[in-house]
């Protein structure tokens, strides 16, 4: 009998220890669920957040897309295309003259070359060379259009 009541105690000690362990994992298989939940809530509300912010995002591309819309030019002719071609004292150098003064000056607004013709009717304005300003391919048809203010009325062809 001795060695029964030997197996009943080795096996008590061993269920009250099982039984132990059993609660210990509980516990901690509980706290980790409940961190797990936790981090659900946060996930779903980070979710949520980032949901609304995408749902946002079309108008604001839009409206983005508006604005930049109203800044691009929409016809030719409101600025030169060409490089170099700025209604400027640095571009003076591109004009050949006779009898005529050339120079910018301001008017509605605008930079604009001044021409005061001051000779004989073969006076006048031209534009020098443009191989090292304007990048012109052959065959191609361009339109240079510029302000000029001038004291004598004259007609200009480069054809």
């Amino acid at each position: 009998m001795d060695g029964v009541k030997a197996d009943l105690a080795t096996t008590t000690v061993t269920a009250d220890t099982t039984k132990t362990n059993l609660a210990n994992y509980q516990a901690s298989n509980d706290k980790a669920i409940a961190n797990l939940q936790s981090n659900l809530q946060t996930a779903n509300g980070n979710i949520s957040s980032l949901q609304t912010k995408v749902e946002a995002v079309p108008g604001q591309i839009t409206s983005a897309v508006s604005s930049v819309e109203g800044k691009i030019p929409t016809e030719i002719g409101s600025s030169n295309l060409l490089r170099n071609t700025a209604v400027n004292a640095e571009n003076l150098k591109l004009f050949g003259k006779t009898d005529t003064t050339v120079s910018v000056v301001e008017k509605d607004g605008h930079q604009v070359y001044k021409l005061v013709v001051f000779g004989s009717s073969n006076a006048g304005a031209f534009f020098t060379s443009n191989d090292d300003y304007y990048n012109i391919i052959k065959d191609r048809n361009y339109t240079f259009s510029f302000w000029v203010l001038t004291n004598k009325d004259k007609d200009y062809n480069n054809e």
